[in-house]
C-alpha cells in the first residue's frame, strides 16, 4: 500500500463545536513557490532555529513557514521562505530519505525511493 498525502481540501473553512465558521482557509495553494508538504532544506543564518533544518514545510501567506521532521514534530517555526530550498515537491506521495555522512563531509540528503 502506498502512503498518499492529501493535496487540497474541499472544505474551505474550519467550524467551531456549534458548526459556525471559525476563520477561513487561504484562497491559494502555493506561496512563494512552496506548497504545504514540500520537503525542504532550510539554512537559517540566525535566531532561535539557527542551523540547517530538513523536513516538511507548512506554508503561510506571510512567507514565514513551519518545518516538521519525519516524525511530525515541529523543528522550526517562522522560517523565512528565502532560507528554504525545495528537495521534493508534495506530489501526493511520501518519499524515504537517507542522510549520508562520509569522513567529516557535511551530510547530504538522497531520495532512495517511494515508501511501499
Amino acid at each position: 500500500m502506498q502512503d498518499k498525502k492529501g493535496r487540497g481540501s474541499h472544505c474551505r473553512t474550519n467550524l467551531d463545536k456549534y458548526g459556525f465558521p471559525r476563520g477561513y482557509f487561504a484562497r491559494q495553494k502555493s506561496f512563494f513557490g512552496f506548497q504545504t508538504g514540500d520537503i525542504v532544506k532550510a539554512v537559517v543564518p540566525k535566531g532561535k532555529y539557527k542551523g540547517i533544518l530538513f523536513g516538511a514545510v507548512a506554508c503561510r501567506k506571510t512567507g514565514y513557514f513551519d518545518i516538521k521532521n519525519k516524525e511530525g514534530v515541529r523543528i522550526g517555526q517562522g522560517i523565512n521562505h528565502k532560507d528554504c530550498n525545495i528537495l521534493s515537491r508534495a506530489d501526493g506521495y511520501e518519499y524515504a530519505t537517507e542522510h549520508l555522512k562520509v569522513d567529516g563531509i557535511p551530510p547530504t540528503t538522497k531520495v532512495i525511493g517511494i515508501l511501499p
